[in-house]
């Protein structure tokens, strides 16, 4: 699916576009010079869900250029159980 890139910055910053709501975001993590992350929208329509990509790259003190990847891809909440490890008391 695609959106366009003025409807997905919308969605990013604001929550909601005409037909879609943004339900999860990722933090933003490192990658070389800029940050990326990842959000979820689902369309209030369907009801599906779906993920795409946001990129920032600039200074914090300064101004940050977005991106906005415009091709969503399908996707479903699923359960995880994770594994780690906890100091013996």
């Amino acid at each position: 699916m695609r959106i366009e890139e003025d409807k997905a910055r919308e969605l990013y910053f604001d929550g909601k576009t005409e037909g879609y709501k943004k339900v999860d975001e990722s933090s933003l993590y490192s990658e070389s010079k800029s940050e990326v992350g990842t959000y979820v929208v689902e369309d209030l329509k369907t009801g599906k869900h779906y993920q795409s990509t946001v990129q920032r790259s600039g200074e914090y003190w300064s101004s940050y250029e977005w991106y906005f990847d415009e091709d969503f891809v399908e996707v479903e909440q699923v359960e995880v159980v994770v594994k780690q490890w906890q100091k013996v008391t």
